[in-house]
């Protein structure tokens, strides 16, 4: 016989959703979509005020710009979004982060110049567009890579 379980709650309340410790994806998007916007918001306001008010080209300033919002999306990751680690030393958990973060400003720098030189769009539009193709790949990266279970090793039956 089937277990009989309590249907799910379809609308789980905000307190829920923000503040309870959890391992169900859709949750742990929410909370990325939230922590990579307030990296996203320091960044977009370090690669303006860098450009803008310090007069530097805007490639060498939004990797500046990158590494500042990457530092805060980690601290948000490792102490809200996600609750299993792979690492249990934060020093190279972070040293991971930051070589993900890399590729990803790889492809973001990339993405950036070709808007902005190759299709002639502004830099900060070029920097928006970016930030929603680079999201989806540094949420897989850091859920699998990073912020899962360490996977056991595959167990053999004796015969």
């Amino acid at each position: 016989m089937d277990p009989v379980r309590p249907p799910a709650d379809p609308k789980p309340s905000a307190r829920t959703v923000l503040f309870a410790k959890t391992d169900a994806v859709r949750f742990q998007v929410i909370r990325s979509v939230l922590s990579s916007n307030a990296g996203f918001l320091a960044d977009f306001a370090a690669l303006a005020a860098l450009v803008e008010l310090a007069g530097i080209p805007y490639l060498y300033a939004q990797a500046a710009s990158f590494v500042l919002g990457a530092s805060i999306v980690y601290a948000l990751n490792a102490a809200w979004v996600f609750t299993k680690r792979r690492f249990a030393s934060r020093r190279i958990e972070y040293a991971i982060f930051i070589a993900m973060s890399a590729a990803g400003l790889a492809l973001n720098t990339a993405l950036i110049w070709f808007f902005t030189e190759r299709l002639g769009t502004h830099y900060l539009v070029s920097k928006v567009v970016c930030a929603i193709v680079v999201f989806v790949a540094n949420f897989l990266s850091r859920k699998l890579v990073l912020f899962s279970a360490p996977t056991d090793p595959p167990r053999v039956d004796p015969d």
